[in-house]
């Protein structure tokens, strides 16, 4: 099968620093006509800083790739950006934030989905056995890349010195040529996808296939058994998830099929307190008059309906409630250890 302009930049970024002079960016600038519309071009400038290479400088580091448009021709820039540095025969590839700041690509960068796509792409690139590291939140820029994961990439020492605040996803190309293309092709798909660039035809099976598999990671779909797993280990489990995707479902099914229906449902809503769950004084009527006497919350009512045996208390909408207020100081009970 005839190379496209995605093996020939894998192959360029695969190569580490045993690449011509040119090629980086001839590489990149190929994938708009073949595998991106040209027109798209506007919306990213290529960068080939290769030539860094050449100099002795300790601080002197490679590196080429994408970045926003709305920079200046050369120097430093700002925004996301998606970019390879080489060391002798491998790359480290991946997404970051230029040392100008975060601007022009804020939308990008603090949005929640970015955020999550981007570790949805570290869990895909590790079932692909690729050894793949991002940062929690992309735009802590004063946030360094951990020396832990700096050890297992020795030969981009100067590089984690010079970008390691700015770094937030990176992976090692493999030597593997088939895996080495799936690792290039996720993350320039991704940040296609970022900056809304759709793919021409003739990629659209493979693009649409890496959107649908970190999709996967993003929703989960645990099953009962799953859900008991976590309890018995953890004795609490949050569900979440938009309305109608069957939370209350599968808690009811967690219910009858490990704990042999034995349970209890309670809602929250905004006005539920530390007396409605916990303990409280409650009026009565008795003859003479008004008296106020202990009654249980539903934790405890769970709790003495449990007796010995495994008992399963689901709180519908808790995420409706004021915790704090609800919860007080047993707050620290729902920790394993205790």
């Amino acid at each position: 099968m005839a190379k496209d302009s995605l093996d020939e930049l894998t192959s360029i970024i695969g190569s580490g620093r045993q690449v011509p002079d040119g090629a980086a960016r001839a590489a990149l600038s190929a994938l708009f006509g073949d595998r991106f519309p040209k027109a798209k071009e506007r919306d990213a400038q290529v960068r080939d800083a290769f030539g860094l290479a050449k100099s002795d400088g300790d601080d002197a580091v490679p590196y080429a790739g994408l970045i926003d448009p709305d920079n200046p021709p050369s120097g430093p820039y700002g925004g996301t950006s998606l970019v390879w540095f080489p060391a002798e025969n491998s790359s480290l590839i991946g997404f970051g934030v230029g040392t100008r700041g975060l601007s022009p690509d804020e939308g990008i960068l603090t949005r929640p989905g970015h955020r999550r796509r981007i570790s949805a792409l570290r869990r895909y690139l590790a079932r692909l056995g690729v050894d793949a590291w991002s940062k929690p939140d992309p735009a802590a820029l004063g946030t360094m890349v951990p020396k832990i994961v700096q050890a297992r990439f020795p030969e981009w020492e100067a590089t984690f010195r010079r970008y390691g605040g700015e770094m937030y996803c990176f992976a090692r190309v493999p030597t593997e040529t088939q895996v080495a293309r799936q690792t290039v092709q996720s993350f320039v798909d991704l940040y296609a996808y970022e900056r809304s660039w759709r793919p021409l035809k003739s990629a659209e099976v493979e693009f649409d296939g890496l959107q649908g598999a970190l999709r996967r990671d993003l929703f989960r779909h645990p099953t009962a058994t799953d859900v008991n797993s976590l309890i018995r280990s953890r004795r609490f489990v949050v569900l979440q998830g938009p309305p109608g995707t069957g939370k209350t479902r599968l808690a009811e099914e967690v219910r009858l099929l490990h704990f042999s229906g034995r349970g209890m449902t309670v809602q929250f809503h905004p006005s539920i307190t530390y007396e409605d769950f916990i303990i409280g004084l409650s009026p009565r009527t008795e003859e003479g008059g008004l008296r106020f006497g202990v009654r249980a919350g539903s934790l405890l009512q769970a709790s003495m309906s449990a007796g010995d045996a495994p008992y399963l208390l689901v709180i519908d909408e808790i995420n409706r409630a004021d915790l704090s207020k609800v919860l007080g100081k047993r707050y620290t009970c729902l920790r394993p250890e205790k």
